[in-house]
């Protein structure tokens, strides 16, 4: 297996986000919840709610007992505010991964949409060209 799209989602909207790019990529998608495996797998999508400021902390404590080394990683992050200091969170918590082309995908405080699913679907365009089928 080439890819693996693998979320946390604590209101849905991650989830949502994940199974809009599952349906370009047409790979698994996995919630942390399940524990999954990247073993078999050279690259990973990972979406997270931001929570204060950070990934949310079973997507961190998920991050941790994988082995990261020789992956590609595109992270993704649902958010309602602030998220800045996020990506590099990312970046220091996966180990010996390369970590590319990052996504914000924006939601309403109200809950709805803010971000283009057209700009989510693009982005998941650009990786299946990168790759292709994963």
């Amino acid at each position: 297996m080439r890819g693996k799209i693998i979320y946390y989602s604590e209101t849905g909207h991650t989830r949502s986000a994940a199974l809009l790019i599952q349906q370009t990529l047409g790979c698994p998608l996995r919630s942390v919840r399940t524990f999954p495996s990247i073993n078999d797998c050279s690259v990973i999508i990972i979406g997270s709610p931001v929570r204060d400021e950070h990934i949310h902390p079973a997507m961190r404590s998920y991050i941790g007992t994988q082995i990261w080394k020789g992956k590609t990683v595109y992270p993704f992050i649902t958010c309602g505010g602030v998220f800045l200091p996020v990506f590099q969170e990312i970046r220091a918590v996966i180990c010996g991964a390369r970590i590319t082309d990052d996504l914000v995908i924006r939601y309403g405080f109200n809950g709805n949409l803010l971000t283009s699913p057209k700009d989510i679907t693009a982005w998941a365009e650009r990786i299946m060209i990168r790759h292709g089928t994963l």
